[in-house]
Formats: C-alpha cells, sequence, structure tokens
C-alpha cells in the first residue's frame, strides 16, 4: 500500500486520512519510502502524540465502526484498542481482510522442508519435552495448551525448517492435548521417516490452514491454556462458547 519496506508498522485508513505509524527507528527510511503514496507518517516521539490507537480516540467520530483483520492482531493487541475506543461506542470488527482482493499478484507462503533436529544438537527428546509440558498443565488444570509461536513448537518438538528468512522456523501452530500433540504445518514438507516417528509418538500433523476448525471441533467444555500476547484474535474467535480458558 505505501512502499514502505521496514519491519513493524501500523497503517490506519479513513475516509479523509491515510497514516504509517511506525518506531523511531525507521522515520527517516519511511518518510523517503512513502513520499507520492498519499500516506502521512505519524510520529509520535517528535509530536508528543500517541500511537495510532491514540489516534484513533482523538479523531474518529462516536458510534463509528472500524474495520481489521483480525490474523494480524493479537487477542492483547485488540483489546487495548478496544479500551482506548469503549468511551466512544466504537465497534471493532476484526473480520475485514480487504487487502488480499486487492494485492492480485502477491507471492504465495514458501513452505521448506521441515527436518528433525537431532538430540546432539538439542539436547533432549522431544518425548521428554512435552512430558514435562503436560506435568506443568495438569499442575495448573488445563487440558489444552495452544502454541501460535513457532520458536516454541520448534524447541518443543525438536525440529527446525526455513520458512522464515533468516529463522531456522516453521510456519506453524500446536494444540498440546493430554494424550495427542497436533502439529499444524505443511504436510508436504514432511519427510516420511519425521512422519512416522511423529506418529509412533503421538503427534498429529494437519495442514496449516485448519488451525480454526480443528480447534473450535477440540476445544469443547474443556479448559485451554493460551498466551493472549501471541495469539490472534481469528484464532481466539474461532474458539467455540462452551471452551474454558485461561490466560
Amino acid at each position: 500500500l505505501t512502499g514502505f519496506s521496514g519491519s513493524s508498522a501500523t497503517i490506519v485508513i479513513t475516509k479523509s486520512f491515510a497514516g504509517l505509524w511506525t518506531d523511531s527507528r525507521y522515520f527517516l527510511q519511511a518518510e523517503i519510502e512513502i513520499t507520492g503514496s498519499g500516506f502521512e507518517l505519524a510520529k509520535p516521539a517528535l509530536l508528543k502524540q500517541g500511537g495510532y490507537a491514540e489516534w484513533l480516540s482523538e479523531n474518529i467520530q462516536p458510534d463509528s465502526r472500524i474495520g481489521l483483520d483480525g490474523h494480524l492482531f493479537s487477542i492483547q493487541e485488540f483489546r487495548s484498542v478496544e479500551k482506548k475506543l469503549l468511551a466512544k461506542n466504537i465497534k471493532i470488527s476484526p473480520d475485514y481482510d480487504l487487502i488480499s482482493n486487492l494485492w492480485n499478484d502477491r507471492p504465495g507462503i514458501t513452505f521448506s522442508n521441515i527436518f528433525d533436529h537431532h538430540i546432539r544438537y538439542s539436547g533432549r527428546e522431544r518425548k521428554d519435552k512435552i512430558d514435562d509440558v503436560r506435568r506443568k498443565m495438569k499442575s495448573i488444570g488445563v487440558a489444552y495448551q495452544l502454541l501460535t509461536s513457532p520458536d516454541d513448537i520448534m524447541w518443543l518438538l525438536n525440529i527446525r525448517a526455513g520458512d522464515y528468512r533468516n529463522s531456522p522456523l516453521a510456519l506453524s501452530y500446536a494444540i498440546i492435548g493430554p494424550d495427542q500433540v497436533i502439529l499444524f504445518a505443511d504436510i508436504n514438507n514432511f519427510p516420511s521417516d519425521l512422519a512416522a516417528s511423529f506418529d509412533s509418538s503421538g503427534i498429529v500433523i494437519l495442514p496449516y490452514n485448519e488451525i480454526c476448525a480443528i480447534i473450535h471441533k477440540i476445544i469443547k467444555n474443556v479448559t485451554l491454556y493460551l498466551d493472549p500476547e501471541r495469539t490472534n484474535v481469528q484464532i481466539y474467535n474461532a474458539l467455540p462458547k462452551t471452551a474454558l480458558i485461561k490466560e
């Protein structure tokens, strides 16, 4: 949308305004890159203004509606914005991905081969790590735990990949249950010997994009442990009403 190539930014678009918020690392870069794009660069540190949520609370009319893509906002971030807009009765709808239909030539997700991270490097078998997590889950009274950070999942299951340019991670989610671990990843890039090892260890591999459908089916009338800083709104909203959530 803007031409900005930094690693962190948030954009707000209204009928009469388009602004980009980033941190001070990128002020000079962003100013150059978004020139002529129609976007204004917000500089909270220099202008003594707050972030984009504060801007919204000051500039959006009461009883308005804001759309955002729930894939890209954590539960905690969503709640923070919601709280700042509460006094104006502004509704936030997290089901709006307006970019995908516009960006026709967008590159697809590139999945890489997933491989076993040998115990000589990892130090402990995956089974022992999973057992440790299950003991902790039992001690705090939860039946399932949701993992949404690929680094946590790679460590727990002793696997690595190259889905991220500079980190040995696989794009993935995981659900740890009392008897089974479900890994959501690209099943086409799993070597057969690793898949067989997972199967014998009670680790089920399912397609990456099935997380919402599966979590809606299995987390009913049971307690799920999750991190609101790392779980996105779309997954949270996919949970059934009968789920008992512990954060």
